[in-house]
């Protein structure tokens, strides 16, 4: 992800913990509840790579509308960007 530094780039991180509920999941072709189960996992470490740039964001690393362009979940980040940024944003 570009940072707020000057021609710098930092790592934003998804992270899936091999758990039994993680695994029953995947044995039995739920993957597409794999997101919730690593926001319930998130005492046990895990995160969704939206979660690692919110935290980005709230340190002042990254701004606030990198985070919005590469995010899956985009109406997290709608609080913390611009009405004018959202009003330039041409969705397809």
């Amino acid at each position: 992800m570009p940072s707020k530094g000057p021609e710098r780039q930092v790592a934003a991180f998804e992270i899936l913990k091999g758990t039994m509920g993680v695994s029953s999941l995947i044995r039995d072709e739920k993957t597409f509840q794999i997101p919730s189960a690593m926001q319930m996992g998130r005492t046990k470490g895990m995160q969704t790579f939206d979660d690692a740039m919110k935290e980005l964001v709230r340190k002042d690393v990254i701004t606030p509308e990198v985070g919005y362009m590469a995010a899956s979940n985009k109406e997290e980040f709608e609080p913390l960007v611009s009405a004018d940024f959202l009003e330039s944003q041409t969705f397809v």
